[in-house]
């Protein structure tokens, strides 16, 4: 019983230190890759309903006109899991559209013991949305 354990011992110690995202990131995710950004957009931002949040949930919502251009999206891949700590999570991905790839950074935070998302941040530009320490930087500064 104990080999059949430990190797389910070790896959969560794996998964703890690389980090999972959160279900409400997750579920955006899902959407992203079976390319329906509206719906991960309005779901991750749910709570965004006045002032400069709605502000900024309108021009995440009618970016997603741009991210249509980039073509049929083959999925994404996760970079990192950042648990910055137990309440704030940053996570990093590429996701995969058929003319180049879009880098994102979403940021969920549980002040209470529901998550709900912060930030949202996507560009193709790498050095626009990932820190040097997730990935090298594309156009370094002279």
């Amino acid at each position: 019983m104990s080999v059949v354990l430990a190797p389910l011992i070790v896959l969560a110690i794996s998964a703890q230190a690389q980090g999972v995202p959160q279900p409400v990131v997750l579920k955006g995710l899902d959407q992203l890759a079976a390319g329906h950004c509206r719906a991960a957009i309005e779901g991750w931002t749910t709570n965004w309903t006045s002032g400069a949040d709605a502000m900024r949930r309108s021009q995440l919502v009618n970016g997603c006109d741009i991210l249509d251009q980039l073509g049929t999206v083959a999925g994404y891949d996760l970079l990192r899991v950042v648990n910055v700590t137990p309440h704030l999570q940053r996570v990093y991905l590429v996701l995969r559209c058929q003319t180049q790839p879009v880098y994102f950074m979403v940021v969920a935070y549980a002040p209470d013991a529901d998550w709900k998302i912060n930030t949202v941040n996507w560009n193709t530009d790498p050095d626009k949305v990932l820190p040097a320490d997730i990935a090298p930087r594309q156009h370094p500064e002279p």
